[in-house]
């Protein structure tokens, strides 16, 4: 339909929208969608992004990863990000955090597969153990990977 709005960007739409008069007094974290290809994101993880970034994760897109170590992973990893259903213009446009899996030959070429789709390098999401329960893990930090590519330019 022409001028039809997709549902995830009607929901990303109305969580961007200005806040009311009555609330101008505190800021208004910003929405994303966190697409996540890694062990499932705890409530505790999602606030304590949101309590040190301001970003509060509008929808979490769970993608499973099980990879044949028979097939070349390029294929495979194009399989589970068209896997994320996201349209051309989702990857495009909406406020991306990728929690990528912790098999570093998967998650760098999730990494390409990602930015060639978005035409930019995603946010990452990164989690450390907690200190009291090596078990459980807590949010660290949004690694921004196109900030990083941004400054390493300036140093060539």
């Amino acid at each position: 339909m022409i001028g039809a709005i997709a549902p995830r960007q009607m929901l990303m739409a109305r969580c961007s929208m200005p806040p009311s008069a009555a609330s101008t007094k505190t800021p208004r974290p910003s929405p994303a969608v966190l697409v996540n290809f890694a062990h499932p994101v705890t409530p505790e993880q999602l606030v304590g992004l949101r309590a040190e970034t301001g970003i509060w994760v509008a929808e979490v897109i769970k993608v499973d990863v099980h990879f044949d170590d028979d097939r070349g992973f390029a294929e495979q990893i194009s399989e589970i990000v068209d896997a994320a259903g996201l349209s051309e213009d989702d990857w495009q446009t909406l406020p991306l955090i990728v929690n990528v899996p912790a098999f570093a030959y998967i998650a760098a070429g999730l990494i390409a597969e990602v930015h060639g789709r978005a035409g930019h390098f995603p946010s990452i999401l990164r989690l450390r153990r907690a200190p009291e329960d090596n078990t459980r893990f807590l949010f660290a930090e949004l690694l921004k990977l196109q900030d990083i590519r941004n400054q390493a330019r300036q140093r060539r």
